[in-house]
C-alpha cells in the first residue's frame, strides 16, 4: 500500500489512518491538533443597567469681551455680559500690552459689568477679554 504522505511503498501493518482520511506510516503519523477541539464562548457585552449619556456641562473659564475701554486706575469694568460671574470669583483681564492681570470680583456684578478688587496697572480696549477662572458655564 503507498503512504499518502511520502509516496513509498508500506506494509499495511505499517500503515495508520489519520484525522483528515490520508493513510500514512506510523512514523510520520500526526494526531491532530488539539486547539482545532477549542470552542468559543459567547461574551455578553451588554451593560446590566443602561442609561442614557448626560448631557455635557462645562465646567471652567469662561472668556467675555469689554463693551468699553477701562483706563488706567479702573475698577469697574463694562462688560458685553456678566454671564457667570459671582462675587469672590478670580478673573484675570487682558490688557493692552498683552498681558493678564489677575484681580478678583467684588460684590455682585451689576447688570452691565463688574467691580474688581486691585486697579487696573493699564489700560484695557473694548473688546479685551476678561476670563472668570471659576465661573460654570451655561
Amino acid at each position: 500500500m503507498a503512504d499518502d504522505r511520502s509516496g513509498f511503498s508500506r506494509r499495511s501493518e505499517d500503515i495508520r489512518e489519520e484525522w483528515n482520511g490520508l493513510r500514512v506510516g506510523k512514523n510520520l503519523w500526526e494526531a491532530r491538533q488539539p486547539q482545532d477541539f477549542v470552542r468559543g464562548v459567547a461574551d455578553d457585552q451588554t451593560v446590566p443597567v443602561a442609561r442614557p449619556q448626560p448631557p455635557a456641562v462645562f465646567s471652567g473659564p469662561i472668556s467675555i469681551g469689554l463693551s468699553a475701554a477701562a483706563a488706567i486706575g479702573a475698577t469697574f469694568l463694562s462688560l458685553e455680559a456678566i454671564n457667570g460671574f459671582s462675587a469672590g470669583d478670580n478673573v484675570g483681564v487682558i490688557l493692552d500690552d498683552g498681558s493678564i492681570f489677575n484681580t478678583a470680583v467684588v460684590g455682585a456684578p451689576l447688570a452691565t459689568g463688574i467691580t474688581i478688587a486691585k486697579a487696573l496697572p493699564l489700560t484695557a480696549a473694548a473688546g479685551n477679554l476678561v476670563f472668570d477662572y471659576e465661573a460654570t458655564g451655561p
